[in-house]
């Protein structure tokens, strides 16, 4: 056993020589190993969205040598998701009007995107139609709603059954997420709501008296717009 003992040491000093003279493969301090991520990119890098809203963000992890790497878990995170929030996805959903700064990282680094949230608005020219194929128009302006055209089909008595009412210029309002196209008297009125910047829904009705008889009219309906 003693004859082979300066064998057995030999053996092991050469197979640690062979190993620090790059035997395997090594890796130089501070340099990522092929494959190890280096860096991620987000884009975009910036967004806007309005409250509602969703922007897809992609991230992106690369080794040392620029190319992307897939199929790696990546985390996302809001500072501040009462502004933006964003899913394990990446999706960002505006909540409130603010900035928040949206951050995707894997395996220690990190990459963000800068998100302003801008408050809700309804301003432009809506147009739509009601239940009988009418038109239906108005302008958002702020809280005020400008320009209104509206038709009724009245049924009743009064001798008019199939006349279509063209009612055009009376002035609404908008309120939160409620509109009011026409109003001003019992006899005639259009609101409704909006389901999303861009689509509102609702009913309108306009009722004509007569006298000598006294009759009446009405034309009821249900409308949809969209800017």
């Amino acid at each position: 056993m003693k004859r082979h003992l300066p064998y057995a040491i030999g053996t092991i000093g050469l197979a640690l020589s062979m190993t620090a003279c790059g035997g395997g493969e090594s890796t130089t301090v501070g340099q990522p190993a092929a494959g190890a991520v280096a860096s991620v990119r987000v884009a975009p890098t910036s967004a806007t969205v309005t409250v509602g809203q969703q922007q897809v963000l992609i991230a992106t992890p690369a080794d040392g040598a620029g190319n992307a790497i897939s199929g790696l878990a990546i985390t996302w995170t809001s500072s501040a998701t009462s502004i933006a929030s964003v899913d394990a996805a990446g999706i960002v959903t505006g909540v409130a009007a603010g900035n928040a700064l949206v951050t995707a990282s894997v395996s220690g680094k990190y990459a963000s995107a800068a998100i302003t949230v801008t408050p809700l608005t309804y301003d432009g020219r809506w147009n739509g139609t009601t239940a009988q194929g009418d038109s239906v128009a108005f302008t958002i302006v702020g809280s005020s709603v400008r320009d209104a055209v509206f038709k009724f089909r009245l049924t009743g008595d009064c001798n008019v059954a199939a006349t279509t009412i063209h009612v055009i210029g009376p002035s609404g309002s908008v309120s939160g997420q409620q509109v009011t196209i026409l109003s001003g008297s019992p006899d005639l009125s259009a609101a409704g709501s909006f389901s999303s910047f861009d689509a509102a829904s609702g009913t309108g009705s306009y009722t004509l008296r007569g006298s000598a008889p006294t009759c009446t009219s009405t034309g009821a309906t249900t409308w949809t717009a969209h800017k």
